[in-house]
């Protein structure tokens, strides 16, 4: 995950606003071991089609790795659809 926020964001460790997810709550709702989001402006990095990026990962250990990326002009539309489309994501049991 750090390693595309980083190619996001131009290397610019001043971009990045990572949240982890607790874990306890994590596992509960993902059914998951670990994740986290991220919110970029890449608006800075001379890329002119989009100014914004979230980035999300969920982890299970020894089953898999899942990360979106959503691009978008509207921060506030991003957010809101980046927070619907994170619930709609978990592992089965």
């Amino acid at each position: 995950m750090i390693a595309q926020i980083k190619i996001l964001s131009g290397n610019n460790e001043a971009h990045l606003k990572l949240r982890e997810f607790e874990e306890e709550a994590f596992n509960e709702d993902f059914i998951g071991d670990a994740g986290g989001i991220c919110f970029l402006d890449v608006s800075t990095e001379g890329n002119s089609e989009y100014k914004y990026a979230i980035v999300m990962a969920i982890h299970r250990n020894f089953q898999a790795d899942v990360f979106v990326t959503f691009l978008g002009n509207d921060k506030e539309k991003l957010q809101e659809n980046a927070i619907l489309a994170l619930h709609s994501m978990c592992f089965s049991k």
